[in-house]
């Protein structure tokens, strides 16, 4: 006896839930990331500066060398989690918050999640390497890839400028994120072209 196939009907808010719990997944896994990231570009640009002003950096004394390290040491620790944070923010994310208008390709690029509050936060490198004169104040001249300016406090801030090179863990959830945000709205799509059929 042969027994009858029975032919799924497609449920698309099913798929829907399915896939929103995916995005969920991306998402924990691009927060997760964020971290290290932060920790690794701080040294990065840091070996790149002390490198490209060498000269001025060997004229510091050691007691003046330990001191910059620790003022990027307590950096690292104070504003890893502020980035976290900084991103976890339910308005970046389309699977937590629906009704979020955004442009329909606004996950192609981590750049679209960023402002000047997250270039500042990356500008502190700047801040510690002006303690030890390295990269001086500036208004409205950007220098070494840091533009200095006064925030609504009146308080100096280096803002980061020059383009921002994820890490390889970041891009990849944001590339993920993207698809299953296409995927969905695509899914949406469909619905309403049956519904007006």
């Amino acid at each position: 006896m042969r027994l009858a196939k029975i032919k799924q009907v497609f449920d698309p808010i099913a798929e829907k839930n399915r896939v929103l719990s995916e995005m969920e997944v991306v998402y924990n896994e691009f927060i997760n990331s964020i971290g290290s990231f932060v920790e690794n570009w701080y040294r990065t640009q840091y070996n790149r500066y002390i490198d490209l002003l060498a000269v001025q950096y060997e004229s510091l004394t050691e007691e003046q060398k330990y001191k910059l390290e620790d003022i990027v040491d307590e950096m690292i620790a104070a504003n890893k989690p502020v980035a976290v944070d900084y991103f976890i923010n339910i308005n970046f994310w389309w699977h937590k918050n629906e009704n979020l208008d955004l442009k329909f390709d606004f996950y192609k690029s981590i750049d679209n999640l960023i402002d000047d509050e997250f270039r500042a936060l990356l500008g502190d490198i700047g801040k510690a390497l002006n303690s030890f004169d390295f990269i001086p104040k500036f208004y409205d001249t950007p220098l070494l890839g840091f533009l200095c300016f006064k925030n609504e406090k009146n308080i100096y801030k280096f803002k980061f400028v020059d383009p921002i090179f994820w890490s390889r863990e970041m891009k990849t959830s944001m590339d993920n994120y993207w698809e299953k945000y296409k995927y969905i709205i695509s899914l949406g799509q469909n619905q309403e072209t049956k519904k007006s059929a």
